[in-house]
């Protein structure tokens, strides 16, 4: 799983947002990674989006609506998440990357 290589221009080729995969893991309760190279993005380091297809996913597979998981990129980041009804809560550490002023 850390060690995938995805052929980026295959995926960009699949007419997807971006192709996430993830795995059951040992200090967590799963891992991840979000590529999404039709995007310019070849590889996110934390995508929020991304929980909330796998929160439900796992939740199926593990019988639990809470979750610690890792989204294993270079960079990488550490998500709790919770599915509430139809919902998913995400929390964790962020860091700012950048400010701006938008005028309309």
């Amino acid at each position: 799983m850390r060690n995938a290589k995805p052929d980026l221009t295959k995926l960009t080729k699949l007419g997807l947002r971006g192709v996430g995969i993830t795995a059951p893991a040992n200090n967590y309760d799963f891992i991840c990674r979000f590529f999404a190279p039709k995007h310019n993005i070849d590889e996110d380091p934390v995508t929020g989006s991304l929980f909330t297809q796998l929160t439900p996913y796992w939740g199926e597979k593990m019988q639990n609506n809470r979750f610690k998981a890792k989204q294993v990129s270079t960079r990488g980041g550490e998500v709790t998440s919770e599915l509430k009804g139809d919902r998913v809560k995400i929390s964790g550490t962020a860091i700012k990357y950048m400010e701006a002023v938008i005028e309309v």
